[in-house]
């Protein structure tokens, strides 16, 4: 017999992003705020690999994604139901 486990969390407990590095590793905190704009180059100096180009297709995902969850989080409370992800 299989077990499925499921982890659900409130969107209004989702604060920040964390991306890392895939040349060096390096964890980087991406605040959920509106008007984000995704760092252009890792924040490590000693790697400094380049992680979103501004207005390339991956920079737009990550800055309507980061924006988007955002405005949804701050119209939550106006909202006649529970928002929540699941993985």
């Amino acid at each position: 017999m299989s077990v499925t486990k499921h982890i659900t969390i409130d969107v209004a407990d989702f604060n920040v992003l964390r991306i890392t590095c895939a040349a060096c590793q390096t964890s980087f905190v991406i605040p959920i705020i509106p008007d984000y704009q995704p760092p252009q180059r890792c924040p490590n100096p000693g790697c400094l690999a380049t992680w979103f180009v501004p207005k390339s297709p991956s920079a737009l995902t990550v800055e309507h994604y980061v924006t988007g969850f955002a405005k949804l989080r701050e119209t939550m409370n106006d909202m006649p139901v529970r928002v929540s992800a699941s993985d």
